[in-house]
């Protein structure tokens, strides 16, 4: 929708907005490593990744989990419609790196949201024996 792509206005008369945040999580699947002395570069991984999401632009890409399975990336992009279109881009696509005679698989979705939903709060407090919660007292409300 267009309406993903406008800044919501905060406290305009300031010039304050709320910016749509739109990141992205790729996995990209290891083959077996039969060889030794083979390693795998992140760096390498991560500018196939920009070349095939090309024409758009990451804000950010890093590196959030290396495994001897997957490597998992986090990139954060200015829209949802640049998410959404790299989402397309790179979702079941391969990519070949030098020193490996099959294609690494990758898979790319949208970033869940970091913080806890109301659900999740309640079930911390009452996985810890909680059986009431006030959310008026200090700590035991979600912004806390």
């Amino acid at each position: 929708k267009m309406s993903d792509d406008v800044p919501l206005s905060f406290y305009p008369s300031c010039g304050l907005y709320l910016k749509i945040e739109a990141r992205i999580h790729i996995e990209v699947r290891l083959p077996e490593i039969r060889n030794p002395g083979v390693t795998v570069s992140n760096w390498e991984i991560m500018e196939k990744i920009k070349i095939n999401s090309e024409p758009e632009d990451y804000l950010n890409l890093r590196v959030v989990l290396t495994s001897r399975e997957l490597i998992r990336f986090e990139g954060e992009f200015g829209s949802v419609r640049a998410l959404r279109k790299v989402i397309l881009l790179l979702n079941g696509k391969t990519i070949k790196l030098r020193g490996f005679s099959d294609p690494l698989k990758m898979k790319a979705r949208q970033a869940e949201e970091p913080y806890p939903t109301k659900a999740t709060w309640e079930e911390y407090f009452i996985s810890r024996g909680v059986d009431t919660f006030d959310e008026g007292r200090p700590g035991e409300r979600p912004d806390t």
